[in-house]
C-alpha cells in the first residue's frame, strides 16, 4: 500500500480480508497512510469489522452485531462548525440533503464530527500514528419522499467526498482536469 496516499473501502467486508491484509492496512495508516471507510449493507458491523487491526485505527468504535439502521425518519444532514465542511454549509442548508439508512458507531476519544445526520454523526475523522482516517457511516439505501434529496443525489456529495479523501491523504496540491475520460 505504501505507493498510495489514500485507500478508499466503500461497503466492504472486513471478513473477506485475510489478518494479514488488515494488519497491512493498519500498519500503512499507522506509517501515514489515509483511510476513509464508506458504509453500505456490507460494512461496518455487517462487514465484521468489530475487534479487527483495522477497527483499531477508526475514530469510531463498530457494533460487533449488525448495525446498518433504517432511521424513522429521514435525517438531514447538518456540518459542524469545523474547516473541512465551511465550503458545505450553504449548500446543506439550501438542499437539506437526507440519510434513510445508517450504521450506528459509537465515538472514541480524539474523533471528530464533521457532519451530523439529525443528531447522529455520520462523517467523523479522526488519526491513528502518522495517518488519517475518515468515516462516513451513512448508506446509499432508501428512497426519498417527493420534494426530498437523498445525500447521493445532493449536488455537493462528489465534492464533499473528495475533500475527504483529499483531507484522508494529507493532500493539499492537486491540479483538476476536465479529461473527457473523467481522469
Amino acid at each position: 500500500l505504501a505507493p498510495y496516499d489514500v485507500v478508499v473501502l466503500a461497503d466492504i467486508d472486513i471478513s473477506t480480508f485475510s489478518l494479514e491484509a488488515r494488519r497491512a492496512v493498519r500498519d500503512y495508516v499507522a506509517s501515514g497512510g489515509g483511510l476513509v471507510l464508506l458504509g453500505g449493507p456490507y460494512a461496518f458491523g455487517q462487514g465484521l469489522l468489530s475487534g479487527t487491526y483495522m477497527e483499531d485505527v477508526l475514530p469510531v468504535s463498530v457494533s460487533p452485531a449488525r448495525d446498518l439502521q433504517q432511521a424513522t425518519c429521514p435525517l438531514v444532514l447538518t456540518a459542524a462548525p469545523k474547516p473541512l465542511m465551511s465550503r458545505f454549509e450553504a449548500s446543506l442548508l439550501a438542499q437539506q440533503p437526507e440519510v434513510y439508512w445508517r450504521h450506528l458507531v459509537e465515538l472514541r476519544p480524539g474523533a471528530e464530527v464533521q457532519l451530523f445526520a439529525g443528531s447522529e454523526p455520520v462523517l467523523v475523522t479522526g488519526s491513528y500514528g502518522k495517518g488519517r482516517v475518515a468515516i462516513f457511516s451513512g448508506t446509499a439505501l432508501g428512497v426519498p419522499d417527493s420534494g426530498h434529496l437523498a445525500f447521493w443525489q445532493w449536488d455537493e456529495w462528489p465534492a464533499l467526498l473528495t475533500d475527504v479523501i483529499y483531507w484522508a491523504g494529507s493532500i493539499t496540491n492537486i491540479a483538476f482536469s476536465n479529461m473527457p475520460d473523467g481522469h
